[in-house]
């Protein structure tokens, strides 16, 4: 957490510096960097989880936890990422938001696959590796 905020600061200072035309980036990677500060911090504090029964019910343990902060997480970072090589690669924008999408959907696949709790789950994680790698 403290090394999200402090790059953070630092990334968010240093976009008074560039040119009008390198702002973006920074705009860009400022908003992943601030989001990822307040999840690891939700997860630091113990607040962004759920319990889970398990698939398969063993005397060891029936329930798991889930951490969803960091889905959140996931579905902010990862399109940031996809934006800024997009930009900087010059594709198009159809490109960038086909990209974006396909990454929204790798992340709510696996999403609800981990709140699946009967074997099912097993088709949203393979719907989300296909997407993944598509």
């Amino acid at each position: 957490m403290a090394c999200f905020t402090l790059a953070f600061l630092v990334y968010y200072a240093l976009s008074f510096r560039p040119h009008h035309g390198e702002k973006v980036f920074h705009y860009l990677f400022s908003i992943a960097l601030l989001v990822g500060a307040i999840s690891y911090f939700a997860m630091a504090s113990g607040l962004a989880y759920s319990v889970i029964p398990t698939q398969l019910y063993t005397r060891d343990a029936a329930t798991y936890q889930i951490i969803f902060a960091k889905y959140i997480f996931w579905v902010v970072a990862f399109p940031i990422v996809i934006i800024a090589l997009g930009l900087i690669s010059g594709v198009s924008w159809a490109t960038i938001l086909f990209n974006v999408f396909l990454a929204w959907i790798w992340i709510i696949s696996y999403l609800c696959s981990a709140y699946t709790a009967t074997r099912y789950k097993w088709g949203f994680y393979a719907f989300g590796t296909l997407f993944n790698l598509e």
